[in-house]
């Protein structure tokens, strides 16, 4: 794709929705991947939006949800649905007037008209108390047990509550959080929550309207580190400037549920190339082992049994949507 792929990609049975962030573009994509159409458009009125704050705070991007009877979409300001074919029906969230849905979340998940978000941690403009603005901050906020508080909350007919809370390690260093430093992960299938801080060995789920629980994930002894970004941040830095050594490297880089109850996790990756792909740790929510393995890429969405999407670059550095399934793979280019 000509776009960054980082808005997230939403699955129906019929159609396969891929949101771009590089400009205001909501494809429209047949389970093989042809096109079906494009549209969006730069702007402020129905049907236009332009991307702003974005960010890793919940994960990669999935700032689209998609039913049989509607699509949902956040750009960091507002909500809008539309219909299947991509017709704007209507603004469900105006963060210009209300303000509760921060900019710096990376996922906005729609189940029915539930819709889940996270709030608080290292994002500067969101409390995790009751999601609602904050004033600036580098997150270095803590509570009375030394960590920052992070929730996954819902929202359905005004009211919102938390389904799923972490505490954080504080970030330390005059910069903030750097891009070596754990971040929150987390998703939803509507009836359950799952997440984990990015950093320790474990996965936390709640049933939505339930109690939280724990389990001990076998993650790699792998760890980020601030010298793995040396190059990108030439330039960007003043010189002299070195950024210190995350309080909670991460362990953990992306993470996902998929339709039968499996919670994907994206190690951090080895210095070697793996054969085959990338490593990833599946935990069964319903009891039983965890399972390390390897696949050709990362999920981002789940079509039907077997099957799923990601991006790729391709050789060129173009961006692909990738379906993979288990006879093989599927690419498109849009």
């Amino acid at each position: 794709m000509t776009g960054v792929l980082s808005g997230g990609i939403a699955v129906t049975d019929s159609i396969v929705y891929v949101l771009e962030t590089g400009r205001a573009a909501l494809w429209m994509l047949r389970p093989d991947l042809s096109i079906i159409r494009r549209v969006g458009r730069e702007g402020k009125g129905p049907g236009e939006w332009s991307f702003t704050g974005l960010s890793v705070q919940g994960g990669s991007m999935r700032r689209v949800s998609a039913s049989a009877d509607r699509v949902r979409l956040f750009d960091g300001v507002r909500v809008q649905e539309l219909a299947p074919d991509g017709r704007f029906r209507r603004v469900l969230v105006n963060g210009t007037g209300e303000g509760w849905l921060s900019p710096f979340q990376s996922r906005v998940v729609f189940s029915g008209d539930t819709l889940f978000y996270s709030a608080g941690g290292y994002d500067p403009l969101s409390s995790a108390a009751t999601g609602r603005p904050k004033e600036a901050g580098p997150g270095r906020e803590v509570g009375v047990d030394g960590l920052t508080s992070w929730a996954v909350r819902m929202r359905v007919e005004g009211a919102d509550r938390a389904v799923l809370q972490l505490g954080l390690v504080p970030v330390t260093g005059r910069m903030g959080v750097g891009p070596a430093h754990a971040s929150p992960l987390w998703d939803t299938n509507g009836r359950c929550v799952v997440a984990s801080d990015g950093a320790e060995p474990l996965l936390v789920h709640a049933p939505v309207g339930g109690r939280q629980d724990t389990i001990r994930v076998p993650l790699p002894k792998r760890v980020d580190r601030i010298e793995n970004y040396a190059e990108r941040m030439r330039g960007v830095l003043p010189p002299g400037t070195r950024l210190a050594e995350p309080s909670a490297p991460a362990r953990v880089k992306d993470l996902i549920l998929d339709p039968d109850g499996y919670v994907w996790l994206l190690p951090m990756w080895s210095e070697e190339p793996v054969p085959g792909g990338v490593e990833v740790v599946r935990v069964p929510l319903g009891g039983g082992e965890a399972v390390l393995d390897t696949v050709p890429g990362f999920p981002r969405a789940f079509g039907p049994p077997g099957v799923y999407y990601t991006g790729t670059r391709g050789l060129d550095d173009e961006h692909l949507v990738v379906r993979y399934e288990q006879s093989g793979a599927v690419t498109a280019a849009p």
